[in-house]
């Protein structure tokens, strides 16, 4: 049997990325952080700048780290405290 050659390739993720979030500051407002899920950017460069979607509008982050949950969520905590 031939292969067709006509067959769209669909793109499928793993549960694994789509359980992953991210560490991100906002752009517009220094030294404000989010963990977010990774799927939720938009338009990430090689610098991992790029956006997010809330209520509407459009922030400008940096991508500080990627992972599952907790490894994330602790980073967070420990950049807080370093903060104060």
């Amino acid at each position: 049997m031939e292969p067709n050659l006509y067959e769209k390739q669909y793109k499928v993720e793993s549960k694994s990325r789509k359980n992953e979030f991210s560490l991100i500051t906002y752009r517009d407002e220094p030294g404000t952080y989010s963990v977010v899920y990774t799927s939720r950017l938009i338009d990430l460069n090689a610098l991992n700048e790029g956006f997010i979607r809330e209520k509407d509008k459009l922030h400008r982050i940096l991508k500080r780290q990627s992972g599952n949950y907790p490894i994330v969520f602790f980073n967070f905590l420990n950049l807080w405290t370093l903060r104060y």
